[in-house]
């Protein structure tokens, strides 16, 4: 079940959901770190990962208050599938993993939102606004990440200026001709 398609959904069942978000989220960003070569940006996504693994803590004890012993029985993967494995998401650029978890981000707020509509315990409400307004500050960084990484070609590569373009590489504020950009 799709997150967008989630509705009559009960508290129990939006709980697994987005416990299984919230891990699906983490992983990405643990690999995004390993695949960063450039120390800030690895950091920024392990804070991202140790973020996600923050919610996750947070849903599952709320499960667990919620859930009358109930075991917890999780969704398979809500990713796309040709990225909702390791291997799969080895096989794509930085830049197409930074667009599917920009729209994982997004969806996962929308989720959030939706729920926090629906519930009618006021904990369980803000602990879902709360996740929804962490969800957007996530969006927004992935977003800045993937538009330094397309406007500077050079951007988190140690030892190079992200502004300086490499012989026959312009930088890709020249081709798309941005009114912000400055010259």
């Amino acid at each position: 079940m799709a997150r967008s398609e989630a509705t009559d959904l009960t508290s129990v069942e939006a709980l697994g959901i987005a416990i299984r978000s919230e891990m699906d989220s983490r992983d990405i960003y643990r690999e995004l770190a390993e695949r960063s070569p450039h120390t800030i940006t690895r950091r920024r996504f392990e804070l991202l990962a140790a973020e996600e693994e923050q919610h996750l803590q947070h849903l599952t004890e709320r499960y667990e208050e919620v859930a009358g012993g109930v075991p917890l029985a999780l969704p398979p993967s809500l990713l796309p599938q040709s990225m909702a494995s390791a291997e799969a998401r080895r096989q794509w650029d930085m830049a197409d993993v930074l667009d599917m978890a920009i729209d994982e981000e997004r969806r996962s707020r929308e989720f959030y939102l939706q729920a926090a509509r629906d519930t009618n315990d006021l904990s369980g409400r803000a602990m879902f606004r709360f996740l929804a307004d962490m969800e957007y500050l996530h969006w927004m960084t992935l977003a800045q990440e993937k538009d330094l990484l397309v406007r500077y070609p050079n951007y988190g590569r140690p030892g190079r200026s992200p502004w300086r373009a490499e012989k026959g590489l312009a930088p890709a504020s020249r081709k798309g001709g941005n009114p912000h950009d400055i010259e």
